[in-house]
């Protein structure tokens, strides 16, 4: 269950990743193009945006799913963003290079990198909390009952409390251990 609520996390960050980077691309096309749009032109650039998702989409395969399980930190949210971001990259200059394609405006190249990464940091670092929070509301959550040692439990209620965007909440403690004097955090059964 816990493995299935993280892919699904994580397919949906990267499809919001996806729709925001073409509207980031087209939106700083748009400011960095002074030209006025032909149909050459936006074709040119429709295939520029498929190889910059195609280079997002296979950098996120590579990642380790566990996004959905935690909150990442900034350095794991970093180096997330940039293996993201040099897929990408890969990709995109990959066609450039296999089409001998020269037409693209470098203002528009050089400067877009630092918008996708900066895209890329802010949703791989609030998207999965956030598409959480939204996907197991109330009607969604699952109840769990934690079995084992209460200092093994103590840990886990600890994780989960930390992770409610995971839609689990902790019900009880089944264990053979006796309160030792300490204050009860949840029911034991």
């Amino acid at each position: 269950m816990l493995s299935d609520r993280n892919r699904g996390i994580h397919a949906l960050v990267l499809i919001c990743q996806c729709a925001l980077v073409t509207a980031v691309f087209w939106i700083w096309l748009r400011l960095c193009y002074d030209l006025p749009f032909d149909r050459s032109v936006i074709n040119r650039y429709l295939v520029y945006n498929a190889f910059v998702l195609l280079g997002l989409v296979v950098g996120s395969r590579t990642l380790r799913t566990d996004i959905g399980m935690h909150v990442p930190g900034l350095e794991e949210t970093s180096r997330r963003s940039f293996r993201q971001l040099g897929a990408t990259l890969f990709y995109f200059l990959l066609y450039l290079v296999a089409a001998h394609d020269a037409n693209i405006s470098r203002l528009f190249f050089f400067s877009f990198l630092p918008w996708l990464f900066l895209m890329l940091f802010a949703t791989n670092r609030y998207l999965p909390r956030f598409l959480g929070h939204l996907t197991f509301r109330k009607r969604m959550e699952q109840k769990v009952l934690l079995v084992g040692p209460r200092s093994k439990a103590l840990e886990v209620k600890r994780w989960l409390d930390e992770n409610r965007h995971l839609g689990l909440e902790v019900q009880g403690l089944l264990t053979e251990d006796s309160p030792n004097g300490e204050k009860e955090f949840m029911p034991t059964l």
